[in-house]
């Protein structure tokens, strides 16, 4: 998490602090159910002002139980979303190109937007 998300919600960034979320699960809609669970924060980063975006990652086993824990209780699968940032604006069809070539084969950074959206949090 980063620390601004960290100062909102009124905890010192220190690692091994139990974070508690609630989040909306599913894929975003209104009617999706709400969750809460509590995390250990092992890492933290500076908010950077440049993207204000507050990501907070998780594990990919946490995310595994929570989309099977929601598809038992009727729900779909999540949805898979991917952001790319490219280095430099220019050749941007190009640069598309070349990674849908990639065959996937890039590092990926598992995180709530992986499946849980960050609504409510």
């Amino acid at each position: 998490m980063d620390t601004e998300a960290l100062k909102q919600m009124g905890i010192k960034p220190e690692l091994g602090t139990k974070v508690e979320l609630t989040y909306k699960e599913g894929n975003g809609l209104e009617s999706d159910p709400v969750r809460t669970d509590t995390f250990t924060l092992v890492g933290f980063w500076k908010y950077d002002e440049l993207m204000p975006v507050h990501y907070i990652n998780v594990t990919k086993d946490y995310v595994e139980k929570a989309e099977l824990d929601y598809i038992s209780s009727g729900g779909d699968s999540f949805r898979t979303d991917m952001n790319v940032m490219l280095t430099f604006p220019w050749n941007i069809r190009g640069e598309m190109e070349q990674i849908d070539s990639d065959q996937w084969s890039c590092k990926t950074r598992l995180s709530l937007w992986d499946g849980l959206t960050s609504r409510g949090i």
